[in-house]
């Protein structure tokens, strides 16, 4: 989740669904991307290779004895990650999949499977599949300078404003990170955008180089690897 995220309303429901596509036009068969807005909260649209539909989830998310006394935005925010995460394994493998907690770090996934999940002001969203998997979203809200390298400041800003471009750098590094570009116990800022280009960047930890996909729907920035 963002410390700089703040609500969607500016987004729509409609951009929800375009950054959906857009995650779903570039993965391979075997990746599903799952979205849910806090504005329609019963409601997932779901995507891959195939396209993109709507469907509701009767996920049953139970709150984990550690999250019991969390805000209740926090709760929201939990069962939707959960309620996408399910959708999105389901859409995969057929079936009801109910989520087993796993800790803070995400549900037990199924053998086989792996997945990511993000939130920012409102909306969550879930790629699930088999890969190396890493999903951000960052809604809105400004990244405080100091959080980029020197090797940061020298890449091209491909035309963006500064607010927008540090928000495509931390987007970029946290999906990178999610799937598993620093090394054990490294936190976001040990990893660094090595190269950046128009919707696609190479992301650089001890766990390796990571390729990362970028874009921007509405008034945020969506990144995903795979």
């Amino acid at each position: 989740m963002s410390a700089w995220g703040t609500p969607l309303d500016p987004w729509g429901w409609e951009a929800v669904r375009a950054g959906v596509r857009v995650v779903a036009a570039s993965v391979p068969p075997g990746v599903v991307v799952a979205a849910q807005w806090d504005d329609v909260p019963d409601m997932v649209l779901v995507g891959a290779h195939w396209g993109v539909r709507g469907q509701r989830s009767g996920a049953l998310v139970g709150v984990p004895a550690w999250l019991a006394r969390a805000p209740g935005a926090r709760v929201r925010a939990f069962r939707a990650g959960r309620r996408c995460a399910a959708v999105a394994v389901e859409a995969l493998r057929g079936g009801r999949w109910v989520p087993v907690d796993g800790g803070r770090r995400g549900p037990r996934w199924p053998v086989g499977l792996g997945g990511s999940v993000s939130h920012s002001g409102g909306l969550t969203v879930a790629l699930v599949g088999s890969g190396r998997l890493g999903v951000d979203v960052e809604v809105s809200g400004e990244v405080p300078g100091a959080f980029l390298t020197v090797g940061e400041r020298a890449l091209p800003r491909l035309g963006l404003g500064e607010v927008a471009w540090r928000r495509v750098l931390f987007s970029v590094r946290e999906a990178a990170f999610k799937a598993g570009v620093a090394g054990a116990g490294e936190t976001l800022l040990s990893v660094e955008v090595r190269k950046v280009g128009p919707g696609w960047a190479v992301v650089a930890g001890a766990g390796g180089v990571v390729r990362v996909r970028w874009a921007l729907v509405g008034s945020g920035v969506w990144s995903w690897t795979f």
